[in-house]
């Protein structure tokens, strides 16, 4: 019979308190800052542009199998300068289900966005198992003007 002194038993139990709050600290660590969505597309970024040549700017959505044939939807970009880049600020996002053409009216210049490609990620970090809803579709990437482009951030240049 194995007898345990007074300050043993203080020792466990206190070790056992303490992996209890360090469990509930960590399991309740989760970050909890908003994560982006591959449906958060609403902006362009224009380069080489002259800022009046950005003041009409037309989106125009298509059925993704169509060919450019049939338009689903369409919208206007209102142009804001900001710093060193001129951004087209969508008046509502991009839905990356369709393809697009963003047509620059005073330059009568005409881009395609298209087939874009998601990938899910997890969002906020939680130790040690990470909710199921906790995960969100980002764009990996994207088609403009028939080149492949990587990330979610359409920049269009001169």
């Amino acid at each position: 019979m194995v007898v345990s002194s007074g300050n043993e038993l203080c020792m466990r139990i206190y070790l056992i308190l303490v992996s209890f709050f360090l469990l509930f600290l960590l399991n309740s660590c989760c970050t909890k800052k908003y994560c982006g969505n591959a449906g958060d597309i609403n902006e362009f970024y224009f380069y080489n542009y002259l800022n009046h040549e950005l003041d009409s700017i037309k989106i125009y959505s298509y059925a993704k199998f169509s060919d450019y044939n049939e338009i689903v939807d369409s919208s206007f970009a209102e142009y804001d300068e900001f710093g060193e880049e001129n951004q087209a600020r969508l008046s509502k996002t991009l839905n990356v289900e369709y393809n697009h053409r963003i047509h620059v009216i005073s330059t009568d210049q005409i881009f395609t966005v298209s087939d874009f490609e998601l990938e899910e990620r997890g969002c906020n970090t939680c130790f040690p198992f990470r909710p199921e809803g906790d995960f969100y579709m980002v764009v990996r990437s994207f088609f403009l003007n028939g080149i492949k482009k990587n990330g979610s951030r359409i920049e269009i240049t001169k």
